[in-house]
């Protein structure tokens, strides 16, 4: 009896999570980088050699570009990386500090100049996109911003106020939702 109630449990656990919806998903904890690699005219590259260097870990993710020229560097820890472009009968193309959030994609593109591959074009700083890859909306807080910010008890909970679009919903927050008052006696 014992035995078949675990089969049973086990039977159900099984045809639950396989019926589950596929889009339901965690928020991801790695990043990625994407864009496109295009010679002078704007044609993409085929198999140009994008290199994708972490700067604190110093690990190093080769990729090559598609048909059309794009690319992807997916599942990338959170930090700074500097991304390498190169390819035959071109100077490579390196872009420094590109920063990697979590569940976030970095779009950087790389434009060849011809030459030679031992020259490198160094670009040192790229201006903020429009997002056009995604339709959410998010607001990042940086260890910097979390510690000059002037929030009153530096309870965490206050910061998605500072999030454009969000208010107060005017009712006291919950004992189970405020960090502090599980410490209050």
């Amino acid at each position: 009896m014992f035995q078949s109630a675990i089969r049973l449990g086990t039977l159900a656990a099984v045809l639950f999570f396989a019926l589950l919806p596929q889009n339901l998903r965690a928020q991801q904890v790695f990043g990625n980088i994407f864009g496109t690699v295009t010679d002078p005219s704007g044609a993409g590259i085929p198999n140009a050699k994008v290199t994708v260097t972490s700067v604190q870990q110093g690990t190093k993710s080769e990729v090559t570009t598609n048909e059309t020229g794009n690319y992807s560097a997916i599942h990338l820890i959170p930090g700074n990386y500097d991304v390498r472009f190169e390819a035959q009968g071109f100077k490579a193309q390196e872009t420094k500090a590109v920063r990697v959030f979590a569940d976030t994609s970095a779009h950087v593109d790389g434009s060849f100049q011809v030459g030679q591959a031992t020259e490198t074009v160094e670009v040192t700083s790229a201006a903020p996109e429009l997002k056009t890859d995604r339709a959410d909306v998010a607001t990042i807080f940086t260890e910097k911003t979390v510690k000059e910010l002037p929030i009153f008890n530096r309870n965490f909970s206050e910061f998605q106020l500072l999030t454009p679009g969000t208010q107060n919903s005017g009712g006291s927050t919950p004992p189970v939702r405020t960090p502090r008052a599980a410490f209050s006696w």
